[in-house]
Parts: C-alpha cells; structure tokens; sequence
C-alpha cells in the first residue's frame, strides 16, 4: 500500500514504524528551497543528507552518551526522546540542482538549502 502523502510540490516518502522521522520545516525564500530538521543532541558527524535525482533522504542516528559507559543500571520513568536511526526522505518536482546544494548544522537544526536549475 503506497501511505505517502502529496503535499503539492514535494512527497514525503513512508519510512516505516522502525525508524524516528525527525520534524522539518519547508520554505522558499530568494528563489532557493529551505528545508530545516530539527536533530537536537545529534553529532553532526552521525548525519547523511543524500540527493539522487529527486529524492532528498536525510538520516542517521541518534545515542544518548549517558547511557553508554555501563557503569550504572538505569531505570527511565518516561522516555519520549527517540534514540537509533532516523530518516526522511522526500521527492521533490523539479528535481535540484545538484551543484547547488548546501548543508549547515547550528544549535540543533540541520538546514538544507536547494537551488533548482533555471
């Protein structure tokens, strides 16, 4: 079953139950596509951000530190962070440029800026 839903000029592709699905912001602004993700406490270096042809597919994975030295039991009492792998992976019409993309990752939010060709 295709679940994947038609937000006019972009798709949302269907990541399934077993994987975080972060939320972003889309915006034009001068003629460029914006797209921000929220990622906080994610070490830029666990992040992929990949375009093929139309399909831009953010992902990677999120650890909490304090949980891996093993020193301790822990015992949470409410857990609503999501921790593992994340994606989103969106179809975009027309497809980018793709000499004119760019990444930058500030104070817990990934943005993507899209340039479409002329």
């Amino acid at each position: 079953m295709d679940r994947s839903e038609d937000r006019g000029w972009y798709r949302q592709e269907d990541v399934g139950s077993s994987q975080a699905s972060p939320p972003l912001d889309i915006y034009e602004s001068d003629g460029m596509l914006h797209i921000e993700v929220e990622l906080p406490g994610i070490d830029p270096e666990e992040i992929t951000v990949s375009v093929d042809g139309d399909r831009v597919v953010i992902e990677g994975f999120k650890t909490d530190l304090s949980m891996e030295s093993g020193e301790h039991i822990i015992h949470f009492h409410l857990m609503e962070r999501y921790l593992g792998p994340f994606r989103r992976q969106l179809r975009l019409s027309p497809p980018p440029d793709p000499e004119g993309i760019e990444a930058a990752y500030k104070n817990g939010v990934l943005t993507i800026t899209l340039k479409f060709p002329d």
